[in-house]
């Protein structure tokens, strides 16, 4: 009979190690540094969109985004108050900013899964994986994630937060 350990049980699937850095995959690590940002300033954007659409300062539209609590919360809320708002008086490139914002809660369901996975590699392999334990076991299954992957999501996010901010002209004046 084992010992009872007062060790936190770790997932290790079989012929999987489990990583707690990315010192082996520098440029993997780097592009997933990239990616924080870019999703930071797509933030940024939908916050200057929540400005727009509710006539807010961008500091009063901050606080209220920031106030919801998750990323998904707050585009619905967005949406929803921007769909609600259009009905009374429309709002100029409407379709546009629906799209771009829509394109980014698309995008936010992959760096969701890679967030929120579990991260491994093969033994003996330095090809980086991850597991979404959310799926269930019968039909989970390592995905390969790669610094290419993640670059090409960073520039789709980027070009998404570019073309809501064109959509979106207001100007960031912080108040202290």
């Amino acid at each position: 009979m084992s010992q009872p350990t007062n060790k936190p049980p770790r997932f290790v699937a079989p012929g999987f190690v489990d990583l707690d850095n990315l010192d082996h995959a520098p440029d993997l690590a780097a592009s997933l540094g990239n990616m924080v940002v870019a999703w930071a300033r797509a933030e940024t954007a939908i916050v200057k969109t929540y400005a727009l659409v509710s006539k807010l300062h961008y500091n009063e539209a901050a606080a209220a985004y920031y106030a919801i609590p998750t990323f998904e919360s707050r585009t619905k809320t967005l949406m929803a108050l921007a769909e609600e708002i259009n009905s009374q008086k429309p709002i100029t490139h409407f379709d546009e900013i629906v799209a771009a914002i829509g394109s980014l809660v698309d995008l936010s369901k992959t760096r969701n899964a890679w967030i929120h996975g579990v991260w491994v590699c093969r033994k003996g392999s330095n090809l980086v994986h991850t597991f979404n334990m959310k799926q269930s076991p019968k039909t989970r299954r390592p995905k390969q994630i790669t610094a290419n992957a993640v670059r090409e999501h960073t520039k789709a996010v980027r070009a998404q937060s570019r073309a809501l901010e064109a959509l979106s002209p207001v100007k960031i004046e912080l108040r202290s």
